[in-house]
């Protein structure tokens, strides 16, 4: 296999051109951090979805593109997806682990599919299904609250109480899983991200503020900040404060400095103090 001198990250999710989501936050955070994105788009969006009207252009070629790395023997260190358009594309996903799961250090799973107590309006209970089935696959998984409430099949709940949290976490986590929950209400003005570490039992909770805007992408930044500590070396408590900080402080420079939500967080600022984690 030919390497790069840096870890790679085989990084498959869509290509939204307007927003500051997907690959377009996901390539220069893990740049940042001394990792060497490898994207495999699943589709090339004219904006993300949160604006009035969208272009989308599908993707079709992405088996044979990974039939050219093989042929040029590309070396991959994690296998990280995000967002899925359909149980066709949680089935390439599936086959991008078959390749290089075994071989790479980390197999992330960020199930993008719902937030907000409910699925997008584009999925139906298929969906939740086949999430589910990839989730076997993966050693780190990243659902914000209401897509963890989902996969475990347990009645998601506004204001959860500190045990239905854990229920919820040691039912995904598994008996091997890296669990990174994510938006766990605690009040109205605070949030959590949730570790569970399947493995040694660790668990533990980071508490943030929470700033009621609706804006893309900052599930994809800390989902890349993780990739990007785990692959650096970083144990996964440390790796999850840092994504913590770095997104709280690109969504209070949105907040504050009154931008428009649709063009997502102004994480660009926060690059060079994340740079420093390393």
């Amino acid at each position: 296999m030919t390497t790069s001198g840096v870890p790679t990250c085989l990084a498959i999710h869509d290509l939204s051109c307007v927003g500051r989501s997907s690959l377009t936050a996901i390539i220069p955070v893990l740049a940042v951090l001394g990792v060497q994105a490898i994207p495999l788009p699943t589709a090339l969006y004219s904006n993300h979805l949160g604006f009035a009207r969208y272009h989308v252009t599908a993707l079709t070629d992405q088996y044979d593109i990974m039939d050219a790395w093989a042929a040029n023997g590309v070396h991959i260190d994690a296998v990280y997806s995000g967002f899925l358009a359909s149980p066709a594309q949680v089935a390439l996903v599936r086959a991008a682990i078959s390749r290089y799961g075994k071989a790479a250090r980390y197999v992330v799973v960020d199930p993008v599919m719902a937030d907000d107590g409910r699925l997008y309006t584009a999925y139906r209970q298929d969906m939740v299904t086949a999430m589910r089935g990839l989730l076997t696959a993966a050693d780190v998984v990243l659902p914000n609250w209401t897509e963890a409430c989902l996969l475990a099949d347990i009645p998601y709940c506004e204001r959860p109480s500190p045990r239905l949290v854990e229920e919820v976490a040691q039912a995904l986590g598994g008996d091997r899983r890296l669990l990174l929950m994510t938006s766990v209400p605690v009040d109205a003005h605070t949030h959590a991200n949730v570790l569970y570490d399947a493995k040694t039992g660790d668990y533990r909770h980071i508490t943030y503020r929470y700033w009621d805007i609706r804006t893309s992408g900052t599930g994809d930044l800390l989902a890349a900040t993780v990739t990007g500590m785990l692959l650096g070396g970083a144990p996964p408590d440390r790796a999850l404060t840092v994504a913590t900080e770095f997104v709280t402080a690109a969504v209070a420079a949105l907040a504050t400095q009154g931008l428009d939500p649709r063009y997502g967080v102004p994480f660009e600022s926060e690059l060079a103090r994340l740079r420093k984690e390393l």
